[in-house]
């Protein structure tokens, strides 16, 4: 080899070394029967379709959690709303029933006093007897259902 053809087989692996490789491209190890081993890079066309398929895996795997987290957010409302309306129609018909004897009609009003105090309505009201049944009902806002009206019943009297 002369010292021209050296220099240019010098030049050419210092520049292979200095270029880093294009992006989306695979290295790979090749024999050259003069130079050894060295890297070669080429383009895989398999690997340029998923170009971006990591953001488009992100976008899909947050809408799934947001989807989850507004199913949850649904049903923990609704429930809390089931509790709320519930509680209230227990303490509404002990008080009714507290009273029932004395004044039926008094009871009736205590127990719909005491419903509006815990921010629910009183939507009817029996006596009969010792035994007082209350009837509440609230209104609710879900995010993806729509609006709705959660229904409570409580029955209070001595025991038999």
């Amino acid at each position: 080899m002369k010292g021209s053809q050296v220099q240019g087989v010098v030049r050419e692996r210092m520049h292979d070394v200095r270029r880093p490789p294009q992006p989306y491209q695979r290295r790979r190890a090749r024999f050259d029967g003069r130079r050894g081993l060295r890297a070669v890079t080429r383009r895989d066309d398999a690997d340029a379709g998923e170009r971006g398929s990591a953001t488009l895996w992100g976008v899909a795997l947050m809408g799934l959690l947001m989807a989850v987290v507004t199913a949850f957010a649904t049903a923990g409302t609704a429930r809390v709303a089931r509790h709320r309306v519930n509680d209230a129609a227990d303490l509404s018909a002990l008080a009714a029933a507290r009273l029932a004897l004395l004044d039926p009609q008094e009871a009736c009003a205590r127990a719909g006093a005491l419903a509006a105090d815990n921010g629910v309505e009183m939507t009817r009201c029996e006596i009969s007897g010792e035994v007082a049944d209350v009837w509440t009902a609230l209104s609710i806002s879900l995010p993806v259902v729509g609006t709705g009206t959660v229904r409570g019943r409580a029955r209070a009297g001595p025991a038999p």
